[in-house]
């Protein structure tokens, strides 16, 4: 029952969930975010690119001065150990080859000997000696008087700054490009600090990165987006200045109406008929409650007078003298029928036990013949009555289950009470008590030889109020709750009651669990 009286508040919450949903939803279609840029004045951006671009220019040609320096103070070179000094006082210069018409060209490693790589060295055109570079010197040749120094950038290796020192020496230096741009990095950070400003009171979102993605320096915020809207690349022969730009933007929402208003109509919709499923469902639960209620006070009611009115009939029959067979065929028509009103109230009792929590059972050995005879003995009056004979089979001796006493009888009462009410014209029915010893349970079956039941409606027979409409029940008064009932009492006493398929009539088997015999207390006792 506790469910039952939850159930209102959970399809309550679960259609107010579902209102939620279908408006966040609604909320999410109707929802149109518009980005679109920021008007931003660049010209502060691009005026520094400008400059920048011209900086590292100049910061090239300065390092290429250098070189042509160290060209001039080698032609006064006597010693490799002199030529090494005067080198190493450039950053970057890594090897200095020594290329004289007549004479095999010397190579000068100027790195740190620490270093694992092995640089080779340049070689002329048709030298197959290395694998370093090619330094092809046609262009001095054809030209003794013209331009006395040229790159070489040359896939693969780094590139080599070659120069005339003499109409008969050539120099060819090979440079660390990375070496050259952290020292140009290093001459930027205090350059920046100056000609970044512009940018920056600008509030643009920009960065200057090195040839290496190093962050030289940046403005605004922090980006959202890892590329740049605009990239500007400073090309260098030492690498590439990248100038990065990002396009500050607004967003405008907007909500479609008609979306927006429907889902919130819907919405709304949903709770109001949640709100009057939920007000119908709890009136209706307590108007079943109270007719639940109701029943058992009406019931508790007549039970009292209904047991004195069979008390009474007792002591009337047993005072009643040997020839007053008209009077006592009478009586036991009451006895029959109150017996039956009893049942009825045991049965609707038993119900209304049920929906506010289940019966309380007294479970304790129970011993299945005696209880038979017991349910025989109050249906004698209307079996012999209407003709019926009952068989008894399988064990006769006492055998005991572990059950509820007025359970177990209830059950059998309901069995027979159909037996009496829709097989009747079948002339006998049987019963029959067997054990199954390999579970350790105890069946007792209640056949009889009645129209039968479909198998179609062999679950639907246990469910409350269900009463089957043909011709088997024509003209036969009943509540529906008998099968249900016992059904229930059986599942309570972990016990079961099915319906067997059979060829004639109705089978209908109840299972309960045997009782130990350290369990059984003796009949004599």
């Amino acid at each position: 029952m506790t469910f039952h009286r939850r159930l209102p508040a959970i399809i309550l919450a679960a259609v107010i969930f579902l209102a939620a949903l279908v408006l966040i939803v609604g909320r999410s279609l109707s929802r149109d975010v518009r980005t679109e840029p920021l008007e931003q004045d660049r010209s502060a951006l691009t005026t520094f690119t400008t400059q920048m671009l011209g900086e590292v220019k100049d910061l090239e040609s300065l390092y290429q001065s250098h070189l042509l320096d160290v060209k001039e103070k080698l032609k006064t070179s006597t010693s490799r150990i002199e030529t090494s000094s005067i080198c190493r006082n450039v950053v970057g210069l890594e090897q200095v080859s020594i290329f004289k018409s007549g004479s095999p060209p010397i190579h000068i490693d100027l790195r740190e000997s620490s270093r694992a790589e092995t640089l080779p060295p340049p070689r002329l055109p048709g030298d197959d000696s290395t694998d370093g570079v090619i330094v092809d010197l046609e262009p001095f040749h054809r030209d003794p008087y013209g331009t006395d120094f040229f790159w070489i950038d040359q896939a693969g290796y780094p590139p080599h700054f070659v120069t005339r020192a003499s109409y008969q020496v050539t120099l060819v230096f090979a440079i660390n490009p990375h070496l050259v741009a952290t020292e140009i990095n290093s001459w930027l950070q205090t350059w920046l600090r100056e000609k970044y400003r512009p940018v920056e009171v600008a509030h643009l979102t920009a960065s200057v990165k090195g040839p290496y993605d190093e962050l030289l320096i940046r403005s605004g915020k922090e980006p959202e987006e890892p590329t740049p809207t605009l990239l500007l690349p400073i090309s260098s022969r030492f690498g590439d200045w990248k100038v990065n730009f990002w396009e500050q933007t607004v967003s405008t929402v907007d909500y479609n109406t008609p979306i927006l208003i429907g889902s919130i109509a819907l919405s709304l919709l949903l709770i109001l008929i949640g709100m009057i499923g939920f007000i119908q469902q709890r009136r209706a639960l307590l108007l079943a409650e109270q007719r639940v209620s109701f029943a058992n006070r009406v019931s508790h009611e007549l039970r009292t007078p209904l047991t004195n009115i069979l008390l009474n009939i007792d002591l009337i029959s047993d005072n009643l003298p040997d020839d007053a067979g008209s009077a006592r065929k009478r009586l036991d028509l009451v006895r029959e029928e109150s017996s039956r009103l009893s049942r009825l109230l045991e049965n609707v009792l038993s119900f209304s036990r049920k929906e506010r929590g289940g019966p309380k059972l007294r479970i304790v050995p129970c011993e299945v013949n005696a209880s038979v005879d017991e349910i025989l003995e109050q249906f004698a009056p209307s079996l012999k009555r209407r003709n019926l004979k009952v068989q008894r089979r399988g064990v006769r001796e006492p055998i005991f289950v572990m059950a509820d006493q007025d359970a177990l009888c209830q059950i059998l009462g309901n069995l027979i009470s159909n037996v009496e009410k829709y097989a009747s014209h079948g002339k006998s029915f049987e019963i029959e008590i067997n054990e199954c010893k390999e579970i350790n349970e105890v069946q007792i079956a209640v056949s009889d030889q009645g129209p039968g039941i479909s198998k179609g409606n062999a679950v639907k027979i246990f469910r409350p109020f269900v009463r089957l409409h043909d011709k088997t029940t024509e003209g036969v008064s009943g509540t529906g709750l008998g099968l249900a009932i016992a059904s229930e009492l059986a599942f309570s006493m972990e016990g079961t009651l099915t319906l067997v398929p059979t060829r004639i009539g109705a089978r209908f088997e109840l299972t309960l669990p045997k009782a130990n015999a350290t369990n059984v207390i003796p009949i004599a006792s």
